[in-house]
């Protein structure tokens, strides 16, 4: 003890000493009950990104897993007969890419119903000295879907023929449109219930809405609790979660039975493209010679376009009717069917970024 005279605010310390034994020290529930209580908020900004991964897992296996999934693949020789490229692009990973939109313009000119020409360019278009050129071969549309109508519609207008630079900074806004008209096709046709950027739409709301609920609900809990609100952590355990929504929402659209087997009817095809021999090629090409043609599109959208000209190489000795282009037309250059893919894929590439 001091013998000194205590001002005002000094503190003073007491010392007390106990026998061995004669205090009963803390078991483990008791500290741990402790460090929940002083950390509870830290530990569940932590546990917000595993209940975000958590929900969209067991959404996925209750609504979201396709049916007959996992069903060994079967060699398909033709494409599809009810679905269009666009479509077989978005059934194989449950999105509307603009390069669907792009391959539609091949099938289109497959079918008939218009015509490509590459012109040279005095502006370069994309970092490209080619133009393209489409003009409508006048043969009715009555047969074509309503998405493919809207497609001639957008790029042609009430013009027979029209270059694709005029459709630069134009026909953007024409894609959500069309993009839309292929999700409902899908959905007319059965091979889904409900369009498949619908049920992402909602469910990235979802992961937000449980965000913001969970977050917003912690900092009324702060009011009750030892530990403060920490915005830092708030923040990173929001950022982490909804990286996690923008990831998983995709896993959600559900394809009915027939939409599951026409995909796997595609992968089929890809097989098939991918493996075939020549021989059995040049005999589909003796029985129909557009098959290269009706089978392209597909093979664009799947990404295997090559794999489908090199089989063609010595079958075919000159470009499609429908396409016309100044390279093929030297006489001292054989024609070759990956020659011809590789230049119409540079066409796709620049008409993709012009429409987009």
């Amino acid at each position: 003890m001091t013998r000194e005279k205590l001002l005002p605010g000094e503190a003073v310390t007491s010392v007390f000493a106990f026998p061995k034994g004669y205090l009963n020290r803390p078991g483990p529930l008791k500290k741990l009950g402790w460090f929940l209580k002083d950390n509870i908020l830290t530990i569940m900004f932590i546990l917000l990104p595993f209940l975000i991964f958590g929900f969209y897992l067991w959404t996925y296996f209750r609504k979201g897993r396709d049916p007959e999934a996992g069903h060994p693949v079967m060699v398909e020789y033709y494409a599809p007969d009810d679905i269009l490229p666009a479509e077989a692009g978005t059934l194989l990973d449950e999105v509307a890419h603009n390069s669907d939109i792009v391959a539609s313009v091949v099938t289109l000119a497959t079918k008939g119903f218009l015509k490509i020409k590459v012109i040279e360019s005095n502006s370069f278009l994309f970092f490209s000295s080619k133009d393209y050129k489409f003009t409508k071969t006048g043969k009715n549309w009555d047969h074509l879907s309503s998405y493919e109508r809207s497609l001639m519609k957008d790029i042609f207008g009430s013009k027979s023929s029209v270059n694709l630079s005029d459709l630069k900074e134009k026909f953007y806004k024409n894609v959500p449109g069309l993009k839309n008209l292929v999700y409902h096709s899908l959905v007319d046709k059965g091979y889904f219930k409900e369009s498949p950027d619908t049920v992402r739409s909602r469910y990235i709301f979802i992961g937000l809405g449980i965000i913001v609920a969970y977050l917003g609900g912690l900092a009324f809990l702060s009011t009750f609790s030892v530990q403060d609100y920490n915005v830092a952590y708030a923040i990173f355990s929001g950022m982490i979660s909804f990286g996690i929504v923008m990831i998983c929402h995709r896993w959600i659209p559900r394809k009915t039975l027939k939409g599951s087997r026409a995909l796997k009817n595609l992968q089929d095809l890809k097989e098939f493209i991918e493996r075939v021999e020549q021989d059995k090629i040049k005999r589909l090409h003796d029985e129909d010679p557009t098959v290269f043609g009706k089978i392209l599109p597909f093979a664009m959208v799947m990404g295997c376009a090559d794999h489908w000209a090199d089989k063609f190489d010595g079958l075919m000795t000159q470009p499609p009717d429908w396409y016309d282009s100044p390279y093929f037309h030297s006489r001292s250059m054989r024609f070759h069917s990956r020659d011809f893919v590789h230049e119409i894929g540079e066409g796709l590439h620049t008409m993709e970024k012009t429409f987009v």
